[in-house]
C-alpha cells in the first residue's frame, strides 16, 4: 500500500506523517509514504484559487502507481456525499465548490489517462457509501479509533481565531466537519470537545451573524429543500451527470438521515428546531 500525500503548508505534511506512523506500524513492510509539495510558482500568480490541484493530486497518484506496476490501481477513497459535493444551497452551485472526486470528473480523467497510455485504474471504492457507512463497515475499528485524533476532515483548519479550542485539528462547523461528526456519532465516537467549535452546544448558532455559521445554515436549508427525491435529482444533475442517478439520490437521502440522527440526539434545542426536529417545527 502506497500512501501519496500532498500538502500546501507545513501542517498537512506533519499530519500525514502522523497518520502514516500508525499505518506503518500496523502494516509493516507493506506501506510507503510519498509526499510532494504543491504550491504556486511564482507565489504572486494572478490565479489564486489553486483549483488545478485536483488534477495534480490525482496525477501524482497515477505516477506513483505506474512506478509500481501497470495493474496497480489508484484508490481515491472518498465517501459518496463529499465526492458529489451536491450544492446544499443555490449559491454553492457551479464553480463555487470544488468536486475533485465527483464521478463525472473522475470519468473524464480516466479517459485522459487512457489516451496517454496509462493502464492503472482510477477507482473510488466508497463512491456509493455515506461517511457513516464507511465508519460502520470498517474492518479494523481499533485502528480507526486511534486515527481519529490524527486525521483532518476540515476545510477551515487554518481559521482558528474564533475557535473555543484553538489546539483542535478540525473546526467543527464546516460541511466536512458536520458530516464527520454525524458519521462518528452512530459508532459512539463523536465528541464535541475535539473540535474548535461544538455546534451542538450552541458555541455557534444558525442565528449568528458570523460567516462561520454559513455551512450550518446550508445543512438546515438542505433538510427543507431535499425532502423529495425530485429535489435531490435536480440538485445532483445541476452540477454534472452522475450514474446510476437513483443510487446517488438514495445515497444523499441516507447521508441526510445520518445528519438528522446526530442533530436529534446531540443538538441543542435551537439546532434541532432549525433542522425541523422539534415538535411543531418544519424541515
Amino acid at each position: 500500500m502506497m500512501l501519496v500525500g500532498h500538502y500546501d503548508f507545513p501542517g498537512p505534511m506533519s499530519q500525514q506523517k502522523s497518520v502514516y506512523e500508525l499505518f506503518h506500524a500496523k502494516f509493516s513492510g507493506r506501506t510507503k509514504l510519498v509526499q510532494a509539495r504543491v504550491s504556486q510558482r511564482p507565489q504572486k500568480n494572478l490565479e489564486t484559487s489553486l483549483r488545478s490541484r485536483s488534477i495534480v493530486f490525482l496525477a501524482l497518484g497515477m505516477y506513483a502507481a505506474a512506478e509500481l506496476s501497470a495493474d496497480m490501481p489508484v484508490l481515491v477513497a472518498e465517501n459518496g456525499l463529499i465526492a458529489l459535493n451536491m450544492p446544499l444551497t443555490p449559491s454553492r452551485s457551479g464553480s463555487c465548490s470544488t468536486r475533485t472526486m465527483h464521478p463525472f470528473y473522475l470519468g473524464i480523467l480516466r479517459s485522459v489517462f487512457e489516451d496517454l497510455g496509462m493502464e492503472n485504474e482510477l477507482v473510488n471504492p466508497l463512491e456509493l457509501k455515506t461517511k457513516g457507512e464507511c465508519v460502520a463497515q470498517c474492518s479494523n475499528l481499533g485502528l480507526l479509533k486511534s486515527l481519529i485524533p490524527r486525521t483532518v476532515s476540515c476545510s477551515h483548519a487554518t481559521r482558528r481565531q474564533d475557535w473555543k479550542r484553538k489546539n483542535a485539528a478540525n473546526c467543527g462547523y464546516c460541511v466536512p466537519c458536520l458530516f464527520r461528526r454525524a458519521s462518528l456519532h452512530a459508532a459512539k465516537l463523536d465528541f464535541g470537545e475535539e473540535y474548535g467549535i461544538d455546534v451542538c452546544s450552541d458555541e455557534l448558532t444558525i442565528e449568528s451573524d458570523a460567516s462561520s455559521a454559513d455551512d450550518l445554515r446550508a445543512v438546515a436549508s438542505a433538510f427543507r429543500h431535499f425532502r423529495s427525491d425530485m429535489g435531490i435529482r435536480k440538485a445532483i444533475t445541476a452540477v454534472a451527470p452522475a450514474e446510476p442517478l437513483d443510487a446517488y439520490v438514495n445515497l444523499i437521502q441516507r447521508g441526510l438521515t445520518e445528519l438528522r440522527s446526530w442533530i436529534a440526539d446531540k443538538g441543542s434545542a435551537s439546532l434541532r428546531e432549525a433542522a425541523g426536529l422539534l415538535e411543531g417545527s418544519h424541515a
